[in-house]
């Protein structure tokens, strides 16, 4: 290969990547710099103010499930896991036992 070309290809590349990142920066900023996302009809216009979060139910106890409880387990969140099958809640009460035992010693 001509090394011409190949330094020329790289330099198209970086100029696309730097348009791409400015763009994305653009569309990142206007989303957080924007208070629409703050607004919620039928909430902040009644004047309702949420309250801390302080129990939380999770349905089913599948994988996404899983981490989430133990994610706030590990927050120190009360967490009701409603699982229909008794042995896969119990399995689902074994491993969330297993992470937070690995997360707190590190191994």
């Amino acid at each position: 290969m001509d090394v011409k070309y190949v330094c020329e290809e790289t330099q198209t590349t970086l100029e696309v990547l730097r348009k791409s990142m400015e763009k994305i920066k653009g569309q990142y900023k206007h989303f957080f710099n924007n208070s629409w996302h703050e607004w919620v009809l039928g909430v902040t216009d009644r004047g309702l103010i949420s309250r801390p979060v302080k129990n939380v139910a999770i349905l089913g106890g599948g994988l996404m499930n899983l981490g989430i409880a133990t994610t706030l387990i590990l927050s120190n969140y009360l967490v009701i896991l409603k699982e229909v099958n008794e042995k896969f809640l119990e399995a689902c009460v074994n491993r969330v036992k297993g992470e937070k035992i690995f997360l707190q010693t590190g191994s």
